[in-house]
Parts: C-alpha cells; sequence; structure tokens
C-alpha cells in the first residue's frame, strides 16, 4: 500500500472521493506519529530505515521512509469527507520541539521509534501541516 491516492483525493475539484473504510486502510497502513510512511511494513521491498550512503537513502525514500508532508493531503481527505482528522495533527505535535524548534523535518525512519531524518528545516512538511491545521 502506499499514498499516491491521497493526492488525486485531497485535490479540491477531485474527480473521485475517497470512502471512510479505504482512508481508515491507509491510515492503519501507512500513519505515524511523524506522518504516513511511503509504503506500508511487510510489503515486498519496505525498507523502514532511513539512514546509511547516498544509495541506501534513495532507496528508503519511496519504500518506506516517513514524509510529514503526507498529512496534508490526508487530512485534506478526510476533511472532504465532512471528517475532522485533528488527532492526527496533534499526534506530530510532540516532533515540534525535537530538533528545529518549531519546524517539522523532511523525513523520518519507516520504523519505530520513527527518528527524524533529512533536513530538520523542511518548508514542505511545515507548510502542509500548517494547510491542514486550517482545514
Amino acid at each position: 500500500m502506499r499514498p499516491n491516492q491521497l493526492l488525486a483525493w485531497s485535490l479540491p475539484y477531485a474527480p473521485l472521493r475517497p470512502s471512510p473504510g479505504e482512508l481508515q486502510t491507509i491510515g492503519a497502513a501507512l500513519m505515524t506519529p511523524m506522518g504516513l510512511r511511503s509504503q506500508a511494513p511487510g510489503t515486498p521491498g519496505y525498507h523502514g530505515v532511513h539512514r546509511g550512503d547516498p544509495a541506501a537513502r534513495d532507496t528508503a525514500y519511496h519504500t518506506g521512509t516517513v514524509w510529514p508532508w503526507l498529512i496534508g493531503p490526508f487530512v485534506a481527505s478526510w476533511h472532504r469527507l465532512g471528517v475532522s482528522a485533528d488527532q492526527t495533527l496533534s499526534d506530530a505535535d510532540d516532533h515540534l520541539g525535537e530538533y528545529g524548534l518549531g519546524s517539522v523535518s523532511e523525513t523520518a525512519d519507516g520504523d519505530a521509534p520513527h527518528e527524524a531524518t533529512g533536513c530538520p528545516f523542511q518548508a514542505w512538511s511545515v507548510a502542509e501541516t500548517l494547510r491542514a491545521r486550517r482545514l
């Protein structure tokens, strides 16, 4: 399972609407306290750690790494159904004082404890969190 369909569902004039069951399935498979993984654990090719040399990190990017900015499309998809996803946002609040005060990291490990990786001050992670809070 991957988060790709969230991008289509979250668009203002999206041709398709998610069902609550689909969003619950995605959340159960991909959600971490830092955001959504790029691939579900247990699926072929899953990499739960975003560490190592450039080749290892590049491999993990789209095979399990957590992308905090994906919270925006996830919350927006729920919002299209008229459902609040406030708990999703509050789960990430602890990270705001962890590395870059008041900022959100670029990525995190897909496996617990979901340590932050990449840039500690990532604009798109911050922007999507703020956008989702305004929905």
